[in-house]
């Protein structure tokens, strides 16, 4: 079963690009839009791995400077993670 498309998206690849997206596509056989998807498909799970990271760090940040969350030692967080299995 193919895919639907949800639209058109207006794209224009600088030369370079153009360019490369044609070598690409002779030496693979491939349609420069496989490329191009492959692409967006690599960038934006790159993109949520890094947003999830950054939403780590400022929980991180955010537990260091509340006063009521008590920083653990490694043994004591190692202890907690046990007690939790």
């Amino acid at each position: 079963m193919k895919k639907r498309y949800a639209g058109m998206l207006p794209f224009k690849p600088t030369e370079e690009q153009s360019k490369k997206l044609e070598e690409l596509s002779q030496i693979y056989e491939r349609p420069k839009a496989y490329f191009i998807r492959v692409a967006i498909d690599r960038f934006l799970r790159n993109l949520e791995e890094n947003l999830e990271d950054e939403a780590l760090y400022r929980l991180a940040i955010q537990r260091l400077k509340d006063s009521n969350d008590p920083v653990l030692t490694k043994e004591e967080f190692e202890k907690e993670l046990e007690n939790e299995k």
